[in-house]
């Protein structure tokens, strides 16, 4: 009974850690599905779908080659599959993570200035919050945290978005539109590589039931917002529709802040650990990389969340595309070095 337990609660782990990711300002406020996806043409069942399995699939992959290498920091995963051109990719990746980042803080900025003068107070405590996990490489104690916030979270998206979706117009029709899903999985996916290569003590069967979960409940948020804007296209327009659904509410218009506003912190603590690991090859002190990061971001939200989403997140979607291609035929070449060392040791016996 006990190990059932253990497992149970490793793929609750797993599980939340991958939500916990994706799910940051840009999902949680149904931007970056309006933008992505809605606008794009690429509101289909057939995407939603193509998305989950892309999610399954590449988190797997992720999860298994931290096994296989076990690094301590992204800079020495990516030494060990990028090689020479490992610096590059370090520079590319973490500018990517940089961009999220201040995407998270510029949605925290707006969802707490419109609660009013608190709004103010809130910003810098949950920043230097998030630097003191980080600081403290605490991240185990934000994934036992997600355990709790991230159903909670799911359950406001779903509250909200979920008659609006049953109604009339909510069915996704169309075909499947590859680029845009691609797009969409690769500007996500590449912001779970930090946490995922760090999960290699963890049994490989769990690791697989972790990310199917998982992708069925990215899936499962993504239709339902889809579905929800297909009902009420205006939304589409909104800074953040979500709260646009949401009008008129007051009950679910301060839940979806309390829900956006736990959404953010817990994506720019685990945005933050990865960019601040590899700033220490530089930056000795932790608390100075973290504080530099984070001022630097705050900096670059001013830019303002709907333009950084806008301009950034598809050019970020891109190059996640690149990197886990090459992610994925790295795992094909180590697969079959491996089938071909056993084929030599039953041969020579």
């Amino acid at each position: 009974m006990t190990k059932i337990l253990k497992k149970a609660s490793d793929i609750a782990k797993i599980t939340m850690l991958i939500v916990g990711a994706v799910i940051g300002a840009g999902f949680a406020s149904g931007r970056e599905i309006a933008e992505m996806l809605y606008s794009s043409g690429a509101a289909s069942y057939s995407t939603v779908i193509a998305i989950m399995l892309l999610v399954a699939v590449v988190c797997i992959l992720i999860m298994w080659l931290g096994k296989k290498l076990r690094p301590q920091s992204v800079g020495d995963f990516h030494n060990a599959i990028f090689k020479k051109g490992a610096p590059i990719i370090d520079i590319m990746v973490l500018v990517n993570c940089f961009v999220v980042l201040a995407a998270m803080v510029a949605g925290l900025s707006g969802v707490a200035m419109s609660i009013g003068a608190v709004g103010y107070v809130i910003v810098p405590i949950a920043c230097v919050i998030a630097v003191f996990v980080v600081i403290k490489k605490d991240i185990n104690r934000l994934i036992k945290v997600n355990l709790i916030v991230m159903p909670v979270i799911i359950a406001i998206i779903v509250i909200t978005a979920l008659p609006s979706a049953m109604g009339e117009g909510g069915v996704l029709t169309g075909r499947l539109r590859l680029a845009p899903s691609l797009i969409y999985a690769g500007m996500n996916l590449i912001l779970t590589v930090g946490a995922l290569i760090r999960a290699y003590d963890i049994d490989f069967e769990i690791m697989v039931a972790g990310a199917v979960i998982a992708s069925i409940i990215i899936g499962g948020l993504i239709w339902v917002m889809l579905a929800a804007i297909s009902t009420n296209p205006s939304v589409a327009g909104e800074p953040m529709p979500l709260f646009a659904l949401a009008v008129g509410n007051r009950w679910l218009t301060n839940a979806l802040r309390v829900t956006m506003m736990l959404a953010i912190f817990t994506s720019i603590a685990i945005l933050l650990q990865t960019i601040v690991d590899w700033l220490q090859s530089i930056i000795k002190s932790r608390f100075l990389s973290a504080c530099i990061v984070m001022v630097s971001a705050f900096l670059f939200s001013l830019i303002g969340f709907t333009n950084i989403v806008a301009w950034f997140y598809p050019i970020a979607g891109v190059f996640g595309v690149v990197y886990l291609a090459w992610l994925g035929g790295y795992g094909i070449f180590l697969r079959s070095k491996k089938n071909n060392a056993q084929c030599s040791v039953l041969n020579a016996q």
